[in-house]
């Protein structure tokens, strides 16, 4: 780390991921008996991720990071579909952390910093991230059938589609949706509000 360059954690970041962790475990406490979901438990939007996703645009990738686990760990104690639940709440969010985190670090053009992500390049950077959690979601959601509903079958019962292609067009659909309302929702947050000002990477 050079001499100006600013820790990926700091002890702001810390305390930011812990208070934005709770705070999660608190709005899901608060919301997950009303949250519109398929017969199978998975929602149509869940704002804890959208929390998750605001301390990484506050408080850097690492706070963000750190936030999704301090929170996953606490959904374990008010999520009605735990363990799965948390896991893949847990799974779909990450990407939305770690693929702008990777992008903004390899691409020399562009500075590592909060401010970087106010204007355009926030579009690409949410496509990459939706991008990579279709490709980790579907195998993830795959396994679930297999291990608690008895095969991929199960998917399609209710319409009698081929269970596969079933999970897959669930799983383009809610992870596209709720990829745009994580970033999209947490940006509109940070951004607008002039919160981004007290970002601290």
């Amino acid at each position: 780390m050079s001499s100006g360059e600013k820790p990926l954690l700091s002890v702001t970041g810390m305390v930011g991921a812990a208070i934005f962790g709770a705070l999660g475990a608190v709005v899901a406490f608060m919301t997950a008996p009303y949250l519109p979901r398929l017969a199978w438990g998975i929602a149509w939007i869940d704002p804890v991720s959208i929390i998750w996703v605001a301390c990484f645009l506050i408080f850097g990738a690492a706070a963000g990071i750190l936030c999704c686990f301090i929170g996953t760990v606490a959904l374990m104690f008010v999520d009605p579909f735990t363990p799965v639940g948390p896991v893949m709440k847990l799974l779909a969010t990450l990407p939305m952390i770690l693929i702008p985190f990777i992008i903004l670090k390899l691409k020399k053009s562009w500075n590592y910093s909060s401010i970087e992500l106010k204007g355009k390049k926030i579009i690409p950077l949410t496509l990459a991230s939706i991008a990579v959690r279709l490709i980790i979601m579907f195998p993830a959601n795959v396994l679930v059938f297999i291990f608690m509903f008895g095969g991929v079958e199960s998917a399609g019962s209710l319409w009698g589609l081929q269970g596969i292609w079933v999970i897959l067009a669930v799983v383009i659909v809610i992870n596209t949706l709720q990829g745009i309302w994580d970033i999209g929702i947490s940006w509109l947050i940070v951004y607008p509000t002039k919160i981004y000002q007290y970002a601290t990477w």
